[in-house]
């Protein structure tokens, strides 16, 4: 009997030191997150995220198309030929019967060496002239997308950036940091120029960013006071010792205007995938109240040669004269 109870009172023993020791990891994890600073975790998350927040340049060629699913929608194709900052976009897009007035519109942009130069185009005003550049990064993934983890990328961390959260989850701790971006913005748009089949821009004010530790991946971007936040599947996709996400979700309200009806819950959500070892967009769809009402997929992904004269930029046209001010030399 003497024996058996101290047994028990051996595995009671050991059973409260081990929850003890429990108790102490956790807290020692909790005091090593807060001994670090705001800048130092951000810091390392983009270092994690950088081959999908500033990919390097590649050469790369793919087409993404895309279709309203209801009669009289819109249907769009777009090729992409991508060499470093060279860039050539085509678009074709076209209303769907029974819509009327219908319309087949044509577009073809070229970037090269810091100039652009629409070579197609339904308006007159657009061609026929050379102009800075856009970033031809901006056809990169394949889909128009920019996050508060991008805004942090491209002009660094606030200030008054700080820790307001930590809590710990199955798959280890999530760290929230605060702060203000403005006056930056955030987008996902299915589309790339001119057209896109779902679009929402928001302002960065105060955000709350959420990070999944010790991969330093983001899960969640609550955009305060903005009924808004962009989602992350937490399952990211891994390329060596980098990060990049799987699935990004923009989700909000956008009230009734001009007597249309709001809705209660869009939700603009993009898939992406390894394509030939890069980051790429996969498919995406925009879900109105439940209800999907378009779809955006790319396909025919390529890092084989192309022809470089893609790139050729035309020269320009001399400005007509109007012979009315010309001098008379007769």
């Amino acid at each position: 009997m003497r024996n058996r109870l101290i047994v028990l009172w051996l595995s009671a023993s050991i059973l409260a030191i081990s929850n003890a020791a429990a108790d102490v990891s956790r807290c020692t994890n909790a005091d090593a997150t807060r001994q670090r600073t705001a800048a130092q975790i951000i810091k390392k998350a983009l270092e994690v995220n950088s081959v999908w927040l500033d990919p390097p340049p590649v050469r790369l060629h793919y087409v993404v198309t895309g279709k309203v699913e209801k009669p009289g929608g819109v249907e769009m194709t777009n090729t992409v030929w991508l060499d470093g900052d060279k860039a050539r976009w085509e678009m074709e897009s076209q209303t769907l019967p029974p819509r009327e007035p219908a319309y087949h519109h044509f577009y073809t942009l070229v970037i090269n060496s810091g100039e652009e130069m629409y070579l197609r185009a339904p308006s007159e005003k657009l061609l026929g002239q050379r102009k800075p550049a856009r970033r031809a990064y901006l056809l990169r993934a394949g889909i128009s997308f920019s996050t508060a983890m991008h805004a942090l990328q491209q002009h660094g961390v606030p200030q008054d950036c700080r820790i307001v959260e930590t809590r710990t989850t199955d798959a280890g701790e999530v760290v929230v940091l605060q702060m203000d971006l403005q006056p930056h913005g955030a987008w996902l748009g299915l589309g790339l120029f001119h057209l896109q089949l779902g679009n929402q821009g928001k302002r960065l004010g105060e955000v709350r960013l959420h990070l999944q530790l010790p991969d330093h991946v983001p899960i969640l971007e609550e955009l305060v006071g903005q009924d808004a936040r962009f989602e992350y599947d937490p399952d990211f996709l891994a390329f060596e010792q980098l990060r990049a996400p799987r699935v990004v979700k923009l989700v909000s309200k956008s009230p009734g205007v001009r007597g249309i009806g709001g809705i209660d819950e869009w939700v603009l959500e993009a898939h992406f995938k390894t394509t030939e070892g890069l980051w790429l967009f996969d498919q995406a769809v925009n879900r109105q109240d439940g209800k999907v009402v378009c779809r955006v997929k790319l396909k025919d992904a390529s890092r084989a040669p192309f022809d470089e004269r893609l790139f050729d930029l035309p020269p320009v046209a001399p400005p007509r004269s109007n012979r009315a001010d010309q001098p008379n030399d007769e």
